[in-house]
C-alpha cells in the first residue's frame, strides 16, 4: 500500500542574535502533525518533526535523507513543510537568477561562523533527488518570507514577518550532492513539473504570523502563520476528492484577506488529489472569494470571459456533483467580478472556494474576419458555425479581404491564411467538420492577438537585449533581427538588462502549431526580480533548462517560431492566460486560473483574449514592454 511520508520542520528559536525568534512554527507544526494523522491516516512513524535546535542546517539536510529519500518509494507522496524565517543570498549560477540572489529557508544554526541559509537551489536538489527515485507525487509548503526585509518587534496581537536581511556573505559555499560532490548542472537543482510548490507569499512580499482566537480545530485559541492556519483549517475539511486546486482556491483569499499585502503562490500539477497524486481533470470553474449575503465575489473577470450577465452554476468546492445554485454577474472588472445568487440556491451550502462555471451569457469580441468560399451544404453548415461567433471572429463577404478563408470543395474543406496559397489547416476533421473549423479559428486568432501585443510608449523598451544560444555560443541573427534554424535545432535564451530598473520576465515560446508555451518562469517557479546590472542569464527548456528544440509540423517545409518577452514593473500572474496547446491537441477556452492583476498589460491582455476594450484605470506606476524574435525554421 502506497504511504505518505511527511518532514515538518519548524523553528521558533535561533541560535544567531541577531536573528529574533517567531512565535508560530512550533504551534504550525503540532497541528499539522495533528491533522495528517487524524484525517489523513498517516502513521505516527511516517511523520518526522524538527523543532528549534533539531533544526540545524546539517539536522534538515540529514533528515530529508533518512524519511523521505531513503524511505519513500515509487507510488509513494512525499511532504516537506517549513515554517520559519526566510531571505536571499547571492546566487550559485548569475546566468539563471535575473535578481542574482538564491531564495533561502533559514536553519536554526544559519549566520553563525561557516553556517549558511538552505538555498532553494540546494532544496529543489534534494526534491528531485526524491523524483529520481520514482517518487512523483511530492508537495512543498514553504511558510516563510521569499524576500529578505527588516524585521520589528511586535505586540501579540501584531502580525510578525517571517522575514530577515539576506546573507551578504561571500563566497557562498558551492552546492553539493549527498555524496560531497559539487552540483553543477542544473539539471540536477529542479523539482519535476508535477511536484507541487505551495509559497506563502511573492518573492518581493513577507509572510506573516498572528494570533487567532481559535485554534484550526477550533479549540483554544494561539499563534500561528497565517497561510498555515487556513492551510489546516482546508485540510481538515477537504470536501469529496481535493485536489490542490481547490484546496488552494479555498484558502488564498483567505490569507490575503487576513493580511493584504500577502498573496500565496502555487506552482505544478495541481489538478492532482491531494498526497495521493491521482490525476482528476476538471472543467475549469472561478472561486469564490467572498460571500456576503446573495452578494458574492469571484476570482475571474473579462479576462476569464465574464460580463454583466453572465449566468453561472455554482458547484460545492471541488466542483462534483451537481450545481447548488446559480448565480448572475452584475459587475466586471479585470481580475474580479461580483454577482447575485439567483432564487433557490443553497445558501447554507455556499463557501469560499465554491466554483462557478458559465452557464450562458455574454462573451466580449475582438474578432477577426473570415471568409467561407464555395458552395454546397458543407459551406452553409460552416457559415452557420460562424454567423453570430462573436467571441473572435467576423464573417465577410468572400469577395472583401479577410484574414482567414475557409475554402470548400465538395465534402472537404481547408483553412487558408489571407490567401489561397497559404494553407494553414489543410484538412480539419472531426465528428462535425464546422464546429473543428470554428474551434481552428478561434485557436489561431487568440495566438495571433497574443503574438502581436505591444506597448510602443513603454519606458521599458531597450532595457533587454536578447540573444539565441547554440551548442557553440550566440548565434548570428540576419539582417533583419531574426534568425534562420533547422527543424531540430536547440537553443537557448540568453537576457541581458541594460537598463537602469529593476523588472520582472515572463517568456513565451509561439510555435509552428499555434501553440503557446510558458518558458520561464520556470515550472514550480515564482517570479524573480531582474535586477539593473544583474549578469545576462540563460533561459531553457522546462524544469531542467534544457536546451529548447525547434521544430516543424508534420508536412510543413517551413514555419516562424517566435520567442516573446514581457517585461514588466511588477511581477504578474496572469499571462499564463494566453497559454494554449498545440492547434490539433485541445480545444483553446479561456482558462480558470486564479489572480489579481491591475495597469496597463491587463488591460490588453483583457482585451487579447475576450476581446472586449476594457475600461480600467491605469495607474502611472505600471509599465509593460514585450520584445520578440522571429525564428525562420525550414527542414
Amino acid at each position: 500500500m502506497n504511504q505518505l511520508y511527511a518532514l515538518l520542520v519548524g523553528i521558533t528559536r535561533y541560535r544567531s542574535p541577531d536573528i529574533p525568534d517567531l512565535r508560530a512554527p512550533a504551534n504550525d507544526v503540532a497541528a499539522l502533525k495533528a491533522v495528517l494523522q487524524s484525517h489523513y491516516g498517516v502513521p505516527v512513524g511516517n511523520i518526522h518533526r524538527l523543532l528549534d535546535e533539531e533544526a540545524t542546517r546539517e539536522g534538515i539536510r540529514a533528515a530529508f535523507r533518512e524519511y523521505l529519500i531513503a524511505r519513500a518509494g515509487s507510488g509513494d507522496a512525499a511532504l516537506f513543510y517549513y515554517s520559519g524565517h526566510g531571505s536571499q543570498a547571492p546566487t550559485v549560477d548569475p546566468r539563471l537568477e535575473p535578481d542574482a540572489l538564491d531564495e533561502t529557508i533559514v536553519p536554526h544554526d544559519s549566520r553563525t561562523p561557516r553556517v549558511y541559509d538552505i538555498r532553494d537551489k540546494e532544496l529543489g536538489a534534494w526534491v528531485a533527488e526524491l523524483g529520481r527515485r520514482g517518487v512523483s507525487n511530492v508537495t512543498v509548503v514553504l511558510d516563510k518570507c521569499h524576500a529578505g526585509s527588516g524585521w520589528r518587534a511586535a505586540d501579540p496581537g501584531e502580525a510578525i514577518p517571517h522575514a530577515i536581511p539576506k546573507d551578504e556573505r561571500k563566497p557562498q559555499p558551492a552546492l553539493k550532492d549527498w555524496d560531497g560532490e559539487t552540483l553543477s548542472d542544473p539539471a540536477l537543482w529542479r523539482a519535476h513539473p508535477e511536484h507541487i510548490f505551495i509559497a506563502a507569499c511573492l518573492d518581493v512580499e513577507q509572510s506573516y504570523e498572528c494570533f487567532f482566537s481559535s485554534s484550526p480545530d477550533g479549540q483554544v485559541g494561539g499563534q500561528f502563520s497565517i497561510l498555515t492556519y487556513y492551510l489546516l483549517r482546508a485540510l481538515r475539511e477537504p470536501g469529496p476528492d481535493p485536489t490542490y486546486s481547490t484546496l488552494f482556491n479555498r484558502i488564498a483569499p483567505l490569507v490575503t484577506g487576513r493580511m493584504s499585502s500577502q498573496h500565496p503562490q502555487i506552482e505544478g500539477r495541481v489538478e492532482r488529489r491531494l498526497f495521493d497524486g491521482v490525476f482528476l481533470p476538471r472543467r475549469p470553474g472561478l472561486p469564490v472569494t467572498h460571500i456576503l449575503g446573495d452578494r458574492l465575489t469571484l476570482a475571474g473577470g473579462v479576462l476569464h470571459g465574464l460580463a454583466v450577465g453572465t449566468v453561472l452554476d455554482l458547484y460545492p468546492p471541488g466542483g462534483q456533483g451537481e450545481p447548488i445554485g446559480a448565480a448572475h454577474v452584475e459587475g466586471v472588472g479585470i481580475d474580479q467580478a461580483t454577482a447575485r445568487l439567483q432564487p433557490g440556491a443553497e445558501v447554507a451550502a455556499l463557501e469560499t472556494g465554491t466554483e462557478a462555471r458559465v452557464a450562458g451569457g455574454n462573451y466580449g469580441v475582438r474578432r477577426r474576419s473570415v471568409a467561407v468560399e464555395g458552395e454546397g451544404t458543407l459551406a452553409q453548415a460552416i457559415q452557420a458555425a460562424l454567423v453570430g461567433e462573436g467571441l473572435y471572429l467576423a464573417l465577410v463577404d468572400p469577395r472583401l479581404g479577410s484574414e482567414f478563408r475557409v475554402v470548400v470543395e465538395g465534402e472537404h474543406a481547408r483553412i487558408c491564411g489571407a490567401s489561397r496559397d497559404e494553407v494553414l489547416v489543410p484538412s480539419p476533421s472531426g465528428p462535425n467538420l464546422p464546429d473543428e473549423i470554428r474551434r481552428c479559428l478561434w485557436h489561431m486568432v487568440r495566438f495571433r492577438n497574443a503574438l502581436t501585443m505591444e506597448n510602443p510608449a513603454s519606458a521599458l523598451n531597450g532595457s533587454v537585449q536578447l540573444w539565441l544560444r547554440g551548442g557553440e555560443g550566440r548565434l548570428s541573427p540576419d539582417a533583419g533581427g531574426g534568425y534562420r534554424l533547422r527543424s531540430g535545432d536547440e537553443i537557448w535564451v540568453e537576457v541581458e538588462n541594460r537598463g537602469g530598473r529593476d523588472f520582472y520576465l515572463t517568456l513565451f515560446d509561439f510555435n509552428p502549431s499555434f501553440g503557446v508555451t510558458r518558458l520561464y518562469p520556470y515550472p514550480g517557479h515564482m517570479h524573480e526580480t531582474f535586477r539593473a546590472g544583474a549578469s545576462p542569464f540563460v533561459i531553457g527548456w522546462g524544469e531542467y533548462a534544457k536546451p529548447l528544440p525547434i521544430w516543424l509540423p508534420e508536412g510543413r517545409t517551413q514555419g516562424d517560431d517566435y520567442l516573446k518577452l514581457f517585461i514588466t514593473s511588477a511581477p504578474v500572474n496572469y499571462l499564463d492566460v494566453l497559454v494554449q496547446s498545440d492547434l490539433a491537441e485541445a480545444p483553446a477556452t479561456p482558462r480558470g486560473i486564479s489572480f489579481r492583476a491591475t495597469g496597463a498589460l491587463a488591460q490588453l491582455v483583457t482585451e487579447t483574449v475576450t476581446g472586449r476594450p476594457s475600461r480600467v484605470g491605469v495607474r502611472a506606476a505600471d509599465d509593460w514592454a514585450a520584445i520578440q524574435i522571429q525564428c525562420t525554421v525550414t527542414v
